[in-house]
């Protein structure tokens, strides 16, 4: 009896140490997990200690050295879509670089990302500009013609305006290109004279007749130094073309209105060199010419100084006219080249005050 109650109490114990020895297996995890913790924070506390005292520049490498390298790759989420199939979910970036997304070319309004009656309206607003910009040079003109274009250029973009506001895109960006074309030539033709490229074309064709003229008059009798002297001439001239080709307009005006100069010069001191009544007849036609050309651009409020030089060549073109009349042919070509002179200076002073007041 007292055996067997020995035994049962033997039994009892051992069944409470198996108890006791499964709870203490059971917390020590816990307690190592909490180890392995602390460990991986101070681990983390001392990466970012050496992240921030190094230089700007290591700080991402710093992070990617940190990162934990051993851990598994997670499988892609998966989501049922409605028709049954399957669809891999987006991976979640794998920095914050990657998490946000840099354009590579800045915001701004872009026309091929516009609709037709954006790119219609970006046009006529860039037009509304360039017409702004020459409005008060274009009014205050004393072309006549300018005055007429620019009012032209304004009812051309009144029209695409009209053709923008009844869905007519192509027929309003067609309208507004051509009246910003006329804009920009009026703008041209109210400069300078010498970066006018018409002007100074039209220049360098007064300077072919004058050369040509007077070429006429040195074969019949001049001398070798009057031969060599127009062949020098003809030579600057073409270079001042070669220079009006290269688009050095500049250049080019100033090198032939020399060269004009040098003509008149030689014509004057060959006095005893005869002028056939063809060639003084021609002169005499270019003359009344440019001065018809150019008194739609002079108009009539000019300055004193175009004034005067207005008058002088109508009276060189009185002078040549009476010339001509007499036969005296040597005369009538002078005068009628001085015609041309004149009215070129004329312009060219004009133009200079009308961009002065712009």
């Amino acid at each position: 009896m007292v055996g067997r109650s020995f035994g049962m109490v033997a039994a009892a114990l051992l069944a409470v140490m198996g108890v006791v020895h499964c709870t203490s297996a059971q917390t020590e995890p816990s307690a190592s997990r909490r180890d392995t913790v602390t460990v991986a924070q101070r681990a983390d506390s001392e990466v970012t200690s050496k992240s921030a005292a190094a230089p700007s520049g290591k700080t991402r490498s710093s992070k990617a050295k940190s990162a934990p390298t051993s851990s598994p790759s997670k499988p892609p989420r998966t989501s049922a879509s409605t028709n049954g199939a399957t669809e891999t979910a987006a991976a979640p970036p794998s920095s914050l670089d990657d998490a946000i997304a840099v354009p590579s070319e800045p915001v701004g309004p872009n026309p091929e990302m516009l609709d037709e009656r954006g790119r219609a309206a970006l046009e006529i607003e860039q037009t509304d500009r360039e017409l702004a910009s020459i409005r008060g040079k274009a009014e205050r003109s004393t072309n006549r013609k300018a005055r007429q274009d620019f009012q032209t250029a304004m009812q051309r973009q009144a029209e695409a305006r009209e053709s923008l506001e009844e869905s007519f895109f192509a027929r309003a960006s067609r309208l507004t290109l051509e009246a910003r074309e006329m804009a920009r030539q009026i703008a041209v033709h109210l400069g300078p004279p010498e970066e006018d490229p018409d002007f100074v074309s039209m220049t360098l064709d007064r300077t072919d007749d004058a050369l040509g003229r007077a070429k006429e008059i040195i074969e019949r009798g001049g001398g070798p130094a009057e031969q060599r002297r127009m062949k020098a001439l003809e030579s600057d001239q073409k270079e001042a073309r070669s220079l009006f080709k290269d688009g050095d307009t500049r250049a080019s005006y100033e090198a032939t209105r020399t060269i004009r100069d040098g003509v008149l010069t030689l014509l004057r001191q060959c006095d005893e060199l005869p002028v056939s009544p063809s060639t003084a007849e021609r002169a005499l036609k270019r003359a009344a010419r440019a001065l018809e050309l150019a008194e739609p651009e002079l108009g009539d409020r000019v300055n004193p100084t175009v004034r005067r030089l207005v008058h002088d060549a109508r009276d060189q073109m009185a002078k040549a006219r009476v010339s001509f009349a007499r036969k005296n042919y040597r005369d009538t070509l002078l005068h009628s080249k001085l015609v041309e002179r004149k009215l070129e200076l004329a312009i060219a002073a004009q133009r200079s005050a009308t961009s002065r007041s712009g």
